[in-house]
């Protein structure tokens, strides 16, 4: 990803989404992955919270990493998201190959 004003878009996108996702729920975590969304929640998720909803799908990794770690440092700086927001650590471990990689939220309502 580049700063220009596509990229600006993306993440004013991606914030949006995830505000309105906080509006309705008591925790929520932001993530990233390769898999089918469904198979992440289930294999990760769905003891702990509700749903999965998808902020941003693209085919370069390098993107969804960068925009995971930008949301993640966004909301973690925002009091209004402290005890909300369950991410403890900017990015997370390195997500396989894919033709198709996502940023998500995971959330409880």
């Amino acid at each position: 990803m580049n700063d220009g004003p596509n990229y600006v878009r993306i993440r004013v996108d991606a914030v949006q989404k995830i505000q309105t996702i906080a509006k309705s729920c008591s925790h929520f975590k932001i993530g990233k992955t390769g898999q089918a969304l469904a198979d992440r929640f289930d294999s990760e998720y769905k003891e702990t919270y509700d749903r999965i909803e998808p902020i941003y799908r693209s085919s370069q990794k390098s993107e969804v990493d960068e925009l995971e770690a930008y949301l993640i440092e966004y909301f973690q700086a925002l009091d209004k998201y402290v005890g909300q927001c369950d991410n403890k650590a900017v990015g997370g471990g390195e997500i396989d190959s894919s033709s198709t990689y996502y940023v998500y939220v995971v959330a409880k309502d």
